[in-house]
């Protein structure tokens, strides 16, 4: 019986080739001023420093309402993807990866060295969690309806979009007894 071929992987070229033709030219200018201007802006301290990196993090996130704290040696990419309320703190030694898309709300600290990953993958969708899992039987436990539905009495208005959750404004006091229906003890 012959032996199957062995793959060959792409070369680096047409890795890099496939990662260009992936982004919009306002994606891959994102990325360059990010690594270039923002490699310059990191290290610099001070006043100075949390200005130049406002302005530059201003003209590369998704979305930015007022102003933010990145202290030096903070460091982003992807940032194309990142959309943020005001007053972000970004401490130093911190990584935020906006690829898939990542939404951070009003008065929020990320502490040092303190590492944000968002990917593309779309864990809400069936066919992916069984690709990737193929021993799931059930997508949708009764766990997970149980815990969606405490995360609704926990908070007044809870938005569920396709992969995330979106909290705002917690209505009851934090009691452990919401997380009976899961069969979680604290």
């Amino acid at each position: 019986m012959p032996t199957p071929p062995i793959p060959v992987p792409p070369s680096v070229w047409t890795q890099i080739r496939r990662l260009v033709r992936s982004l919009t030219p306002r994606q891959l200018a994102t990325l360059v001023l990010e690594d270039w201007i923002g490699a310059v802006f990191r290290s610099i301290p001070g006043f100075t420093g949390f200005t130049l990196r406002y302005l530059l993090y201003r003209a590369l996130f998704a979305h930015l309402d007022g102003f933010c704290f990145i202290y030096p040696g903070a460091r982003m990419t992807h940032t194309y993807g990142i959309r943020c309320g005001r007053n972000l703190h970004l401490n130093g030694g911190a990584f935020l990866d906006g690829r898939g898309g990542l939404t951070l709300g009003t008065n929020v600290l990320i502490g040092p060295n303190a590492v944000i990953l968002s990917s593309q993958h779309h864990w809400s969708d069936p066919s992916y969690l069984r690709m990737v899992f193929p021993a799931i039987a059930d997508t949708d436990p009764p766990e997970k309806r149980a815990f969606e539905a405490a995360l609704r009495r926990a908070f007044g208005r809870v938005v569920h979009a396709s992969r995330t959750f979106e909290l705002r404004g917690r209505t009851g006091s934090a009691s452990d007894a919401l997380c009976d229906e899961i069969g979680v003890s604290p």
